[in-house]
C-alpha cells in the first residue's frame, strides 16, 4: 500500500483539537465498515493460536490509511494488520477492530481505535462502538468527551473499584497475568474481563471502570485510550509510573486514587 513519502516536517502542524476534528469523521465513517460486516457477515483467518483477523479488519485500516493520508500529507501510519508506514516523528497509530475476537463471534463489545501520537506522546485519542454508537475523543489539552459530551473518571476508592483485565493467549501470559489479577482483586470490589482493551480504557475515562493493568500491549491497543483516560482527569502510566508513551512496558490506567498503590501490587512478588 503506497503512502504519502513527505516527512512530517512538510506537514503543517496543526493543534490536537484540530486534528481531533479533522480525523473523527473519517473515523466514523470506518466505523459503518465494520458494523455492516458485523450485521452481514464475514470471512476470517487465524494469525496465530487464538489470534483472528477479518475481512473487515483489513478493509478498515487500508480505508483509514488512505483517507487520513489525503488529509493530513506527512503524517505516517503504524496499524495492527498493515504496520508502519511514513514517518513516525507524527503518526497515526490504529486498531481497525480491537476485540475482534469478540466481533467474529456476534459480541458487540468491540471498537475502532485511532490514536495520533506526536514523537511517541499520544495526543489524540478516539474510540467509537459502531454498535452502540459511543463515540469516545480526547485531545490533549482539552479534556475527553463522549459524543461530545464531557466526561470524567470516577472518584471510587480502591476498595469500591471496577477492575477489567484479560487472561492473554499464552500459557506463561495467563499464569502471570492471574497472579496480578489475584493481588488486585484482592484490594478491590469486582474484576471483569470483557476483550477490548481500547474500549475497556475509554469505559475508564467515562467512570464506567476503574482500572486496567496490561504487561505486553501494542501501541494500537492503548494509544487512544491512554490520551482518553489522563484527558478525564485518570492516569495512564507505564509499570515504572512514568505517563505512557509509545515504547513504554506495560501500561495502568486508572482514575488515579490509588495509582501508586496499584503499581506497588503489580510488582509485589508472591
Amino acid at each position: 500500500m503506497q503512502t504519502n513519502n513527505k516527512t512530517s516536517d512538510d506537514a503543517q502542524r496543526l493543534s490536537p483539537s484540530a486534528y481531533l476534528a479533522k480525523a473523527l469523521p473519517i473515523v466514523q465513517k470506518a466505523n459503518a465498515i465494520s458494523l455492516r460486516y458485523f450485521r452481514k457477515g464475514f470471512t476470517q483467518e487465524e494469525k496465530g493460536p487464538g489470534d483472528v483477523v477479518t475481512q473487515a479488519d483489513k478493509e478498515i485500516e487500508r480505508f483509514l490509511i488512505e483517507q487520513l493520508g489525503v488529509l493530513f500529507p506527512g503524517t505516517g501510519f503504524l496499524g495492527e494488520e498493515y504496520g508502519a508506514q511514513g514517518s513516525q516523528d507524527l503518526v497515526w497509530v490504529m486498531d481497525p477492530i480491537d476485540g475482534t475476537a469478540n466481533f467474529s463471534r456476534g459480541l458487540e463489545f468491540y471498537c475502532t481505535s485511532v490514536a495520533l501520537v506526536e514523537k511517541g506522546v499520544p495526543i489524540v485519542g478516539m474510540v467509537i462502538n459502531p454498535v452502540t454508537g459511543e463515540c469516545f475523543s480526547a485531545a490533549k489539552g482539552c479534556g475527553a468527551n463522549l459524543n461530545d459530551m464531557p466526561i470524567r473518571v470516577s472518584d471510587a476508592t480502591l476498595r469500591k473499584s471496577m477492575v477489567v483485565d484479560g487472561l492473554g493467549l499464552s500459557l506463561p501470559q495467563q499464569r502471570e497475568r492471574l497472579a496480578r489479577i489475584g493481588r488486585i482483586a484482592a484490594e478491590t470490589w469486582q474484576v471483569r474481563i470483557l476483550g477490548a482493551i481500547a474500549l475497556e480504557m475509554a469505559y475508564i475515562a467515562a467512570g464506567r471502570l476503574d482500572i486496567r493493568a496490561c504487561s505486553n500491549q501494542k501501541p494500537w491497543d492503548v494509544a487512544a485510550g491512554a490520551v482518553l483516560v489522563q484527558e478525564a482527569g485518570g492516569k495512564a502510566t507505564d509499570f515504572a509510573g512514568s505517563d505512557w508513551r509509545m515504547g513504554a512496558e506495560g501500561i495502568v490506567a486508572s482514575n488515579g486514587t490509588a495509582h501508586d498503590t496499584l503499581l506497588g501490587l503489580i510488582h509485589r512478588k508472591e
